[in-house]
């Protein structure tokens, strides 16, 4: 079903947010560095989309080579959401909700949470979509235990994008807030929001520190 968070009343509110228009080149990129971890790290953001392009909507990235070489956090052209991660002929994470996001009237938070130590393969990669753990996947393809993951090395020139992919036009027609990567830690979604004691709506927490 479509999945969507209305706003709460809370503590705490995110100042601002980040318009991301797939016609122009509305897109973010930093170079990347060493990270702590290969295996280990966590990512969050709240995002409200803005319209249907009918074509995939490109969140985050590292930038690569090619296809084959190259990590991305999508919501596709299907409206699902979706995890890549690929080096070589190994497809190291490949995940895609049963899930459909559809809602533009509504901010939905997603958390991508990666350890590839863990022994059982589904807790190497948690999909969390307002605070609650997916388990229903049309496609679930999990590292191997202790892998070195494209999606923590970067690319070819080291760097990472939000908002775009390597070589293409940006394809993100969305707000985005709170965009957080913690590096070396597999942290759950209750690090990033909770849910209002009163409504039973997920809603953001201070991320700070």
């Amino acid at each position: 079903g479509n999945v969507g968070s209305a706003t709460a009343a809370t503590g705490f509110d995110v100042a601002n947010s980040a318009r991301f228009d797939n016609v122009g080149d509305d897109s973010l990129t930093r170079s990347k560095g060493s990270e702590t971890s290969l295996r280990k790290g966590t990512f969050s953001w709240w995002m409200k989309r803005a319209e249907n392009e009918g074509t995939a909507m490109i969140v985050y990235s590292n930038e690569t080579t090619s296809d084959s070489n190259r990590a991305y956090i999508e919501v596709d052209a299907n409206e699902n959401f979706r995890v890549i991660s690929s080096e070589g002929s190994d497809t190291q994470i490949l995940l895609v909700t049963d899930a459909e996001f559809r809602d533009f009237s509504a901010w939905t938070n997603f958390v991508v949470s990666v350890d590839t130590t863990q022994g059982t393969a589904a807790n190497r990669v948690k999909i969390y979509i307002n605070g609650v753990l997916e388990t229903s996947f049309s496609t679930s393809t999990y590292p191997g235990q202790n892998a070195d993951l494209i999606l923590f090395k970067g690319g070819q020139t080291n760097k990472e994008h939000i908002g775009k992919i390597n070589g293409e036009s940006p394809k993100l027609s969305a707000y985005l807030s709170e965009f957080v990567f913690v590096d070396g830690l597999q942290l759950a979604a209750d690090q990033f929001g909770e849910f209002d004691s009163d409504s039973g709506i997920w809603k953001p927490i201070d991320v700070s520190g």
